[in-house]
């Protein structure tokens, strides 16, 4: 959905006060579910299936909590502007469009402002996108490095089922495939500014470390007396 307005909504910053109103209200919408489970819980005899039951809804509570902070959070964080400067060249606002980005809470549906300069074939750019490394992504990337990680070991479609009962909401096996692909595309395309990275955050050392000496008592020429 694309909003046109100027302004998708007031130029006034997001303010303290706000932001303590939505943690209040957050917080009043957890302790009033889980006072309720809890209640339900009380009122029935405790037995395995009761117990899962609890445990599973529990787990859609905080799954609903977060993906209902981090939407307006990331939102108020998206700065009001005319106009931004990309490269040299001046991006016009030319509306809010929504996207749908998967969480370790489920997917989370942010609003985003997008700026494009004049012209035909001009490429858009989504600051919010940009300032949380969503460009181009579906998965945020804890997300993304569970997918990876899962694949160097199955296939998609069986982390696709893992992932489906880890997470409230897991990716599908071809959004498994995607986002290893992409990944992989850009490491073999700046390998050697990510190798020279990894060397300066943890360079290797000039000096061999000493051997250990060995331990007598694990040899096997130890004879008893």
């Amino acid at each position: 959905m694309v909003q046109t307005e100027v302004l998708a909504r007031s130029d006034e910053p997001h303010s303290a006060a706000l932001g303590s109103e939505l943690a209040s209200g957050v917080a009043r919408k957890f302790e009033q579910e889980l006072a309720r489970m809890v209640g339900e819980l009380g009122r029935e005899e405790l037995t395995p299936m009761a117990f899962r039951g609890f445990v599973s809804g529990l787990r859609g509570v905080l799954a609903a909590i977060g993906r209902e902070t981090i939407e307006p959070v990331l939102q108020a964080k998206d700065e009001v502007r005319s106009s931004v400067e990309v490269a040299g060249e001046q991006r016009r606002y030319r509306g809010s469009v929504e996207a749908e980005w998967l969480t370790v809470f489920g997917k989370a549906t942010v609003l985003r402002r997008t700026y494009r300069a004049d012209g035909p074939g001009k490429i858009s750019t989504v600051p919010l996108d940009d300032a949380c490394g969503m460009r181009g992504r579906f998965m945020t990337v804890d997300v993304e490095e569970m997918a990876a990680l899962g694949m160097a070991m199955l296939t998609a479609v069986e982390v696709e089922q893992i992932l489906g009962k880890a997470l409230p909401e897991g990716p599908s096996a071809t959004a498994i495939r995607n986002a290893v692909h992409q990944r992989g595309e850009e490491i073999a395309t700046h390998r050697d500014a990510i190798e020279a990275a990894v060397g300066k955050a943890a360079p290797l050392s000039a000096r061999s470390p000493m051997p250990a000496p060995p331990n007598p008592l694990s040899s096997s020429r130890v004879c008893s007396a």
